[in-house]
């Protein structure tokens, strides 16, 4: 079974990046932690205004439709690939040397594009190929390093933290979003034009735009953290969650950070375009934002584990590994009903989870890109 990558990362600070490293000696266990599933344009769907096709939320200098890379497909080749075949996900970046490949531990999702590290320290991942309009080099252009131990796919960039603690970005840099600071990081998290991270020293940081840096709450002592298009929110140690950024249009505002929950205990949270949703510890979920496609409507029950949000839905895992999804409706049409998941990351209209085995399945609306993600479910 897959190693704990995003559960071992909610424990002692102190202890957490040796526990993450020592994940890659194969040693298995489940990962219910949050995914990093990140938001972009909007669907199209029935949203209110500021929806439609866009920079995913109105920030500065960013026009046109969402563009994320892909890159390398099912054989193991380098990030250049360009990979449209896609469809299984048996390789990786890399030689990967004497170790051999046995399984995916973590799935992360972007706008149009997905990302998995494997058991080998490689980060494979899977979109549009490479010369693409969408393509910023996000997927194409992983670095072939075995020695990562997690991975964040944002709106155009990605991020991985290496087994010293180095964060590593590639992809679109236009606000140096993809320029973190020098550190040793615990958690990285990529949104849109910014990424946020724990340090080792406990510091939360920001970078990109300034005003989400600016926006940190004083005091933070957070295990786990979620970036996304407009802010990003934080599990304290206690239990607790806060959640800070930057709109900056007025009709971009629906609540998706000022509504979300300051009191309580909760063990994962999820940040769509507009809305948020987050797993209590006792095991329900509550969602905030932006409702016009049912994405903060979430099922009932008292056995979620995870929730991931895209734009316009959000996904959450039950203590049986079942998937469910709700808001854009062809995500629940599409969602793997017969597999036992370990994970779940929701993308812009697309969500890819880790089976048992250590697979990666996506699933969702059909795009130009669909075909490049592995173990495709969609129309």
């Amino acid at each position: 079974m897959p190693c704990p990558t995003l559960a071992l990362r909610r424990l002692a600070l102190a202890g957490a990046l040796v526990a993450l490293a020592a994940c890659r000696s194969g040693d298995g266990a489940d990962d219910t932690g949050a995914a990093a599933g990140d938001g972009g344009s909007p669907d199209g769907g029935a949203v209110p205004d500021g929806g439609g096709t866009g920079d995913g939320g109105g920030e500065p200098t960013d026009g046109g439709t969402a563009s994320d890379g892909g890159g390398a497909g099912d054989g193991g080749g380098t990030g250049t690939d360009g990979g449209a075949d896609g469809g299984s996900a048996d390789g990786g970046s890399g030689d990967g040397g004497t170790e051999a490949f046995t399984g995916y531990v973590q799935v992360v999702s972007g706008d149009v594009h997905s990302c998995a590290l494997d058991n080998r320290g490689q980060i494979t991942c899977w979109g549009p190929p490479e010369g693409d309009e969408k393509d910023y080099g996000q997927a194409t252009q992983v670095p072939e390093d075995s020695d990562f131990v997690s991975v964040s796919a944002g709106f155009l960039s990605t991020c991985g933290i290496h087994a010293d603690g180095r964060a590593e970005c590639w992809g679109r840099d236009l606000a140096d979003e993809a320029s973190p600071p020098d550190g040793r990081y615990l958690d990285v998290n990529v949104g849109h034009l910014f990424g946020c991270g724990i340090q080792e020293d406990s510091d939360v940081v920001c970078w990109g735009l300034p005003e989400h840096d600016d926006a940190i709450p004083a005091g933070l002592e957070l295990v786990d953290l979620e970036a996304k298009v407009h802010g990003t929110c934080g599990l304290e140690a206690d239990g607790g969650m806060q959640c800070w950024g930057y709109v900056g249009q007025d009709k971009h505002e629906y609540g998706q950070i000022s509504d979300a929950p300051s009191g309580g205990s909760w063990r994962s949270v999820g940040l769509g375009l507009y809305h948020g949703c987050a797993v209590r510890s006792e095991g329900t979920i509550s969602c905030w934002g932006n409702d016009a496609n049912g994405e903060s409507s979430p099922p009932s029950g008292s056995d979620w584990v995870q929730v991931s949000s895209g734009d316009h839905f959000s996904c959450g895992l039950d203590d049986a590994g079942a998937v469910s999804c709700w808001g854009v409706e062809v995500m629940a049409l599409t969602q793997p009903e017969d597999l036992v998941l370990t994970q779940v990351a929701a993308g812009y209209v697309h969500a890819c989870g880790l089976t048992e085995a250590g697979e990666v399945v996506c699933w969702g609306a059909a795009s130009p890109y669909s075909d490049a993600f592995p173990n495709w479910r969609g129309y």
